[in-house]
Order: structure tokens, then sequence, then C-alpha cells
């Protein structure tokens, strides 16, 4: 219920795009800017899903239960975290 109220609050500030230009220009600049941005963010996703398989592929044989325990799907949420500047105090091990 929160989330309708929240897209209709949205909604409303996109009536004020005559009164500011802020809108218009902010949409110039995504239409213009379509490849780039769609590079940009297959290119993420790509480095996100590589990284996490680094992950999994050194924490599998941890010591530490729970480090071991980050098979890949809970690989993919500790590399985001990680990668967006959330670092979990957390025991990595080494590439041997």
């Amino acid at each position: 219920m929160s989330a309708i109220v929240r897209f209709l609050r949205f909604l409303r500030l996109l009536r004020f795009e005559n009164i500011t230009k802020a809108f218009t220009i902010f949409d110039d600049v995504i239409r213009d800017n379509v490849d780039v941005l769609g590079v940009t963010a297959f290119s993420s996703v790509l480095l996100w899903i590589l990284f996490s398989a680094i992950l999994n592929y050194t924490e599998r044989d941890n010591p530490n239960g729970e480090m071991a325990n980050f098979f890949f799907p809970h690989a993919i949420w500790i590399t985001l975290d990680n990668l967006a500047g959330e670092y979990a105090l957390a025991h990595y091990t080494l590439v041997r």
C-alpha cells in the first residue's frame, strides 16, 4: 500500500514540469545518452556477476562456517554490498 502512495506522489511531481524545466532537461539528457547508459548498465551487471563468481570460488573452502555458506546466490548480494562500499565485517580468505 505504501508503495502505491509513493508512486502516486511521484506522479504528482511530474505535473510540475510546466513550472520547472529541470524535468525537461533531465528527460533530454536521458534520451540523448540512452545508448551510453545501456552499455554502462550491461557492463556493471556483467562485472557484478564476474566478481560474485570470484567471491564464490575463493570462499568455498573457507574454514569459517559463516563465510563458507556464501554460495553463488548469496555471493551476489555480498558482492553488491562490497561494490557499493558497504563493507561487511567478514574474514575473507586468500586465493590458493
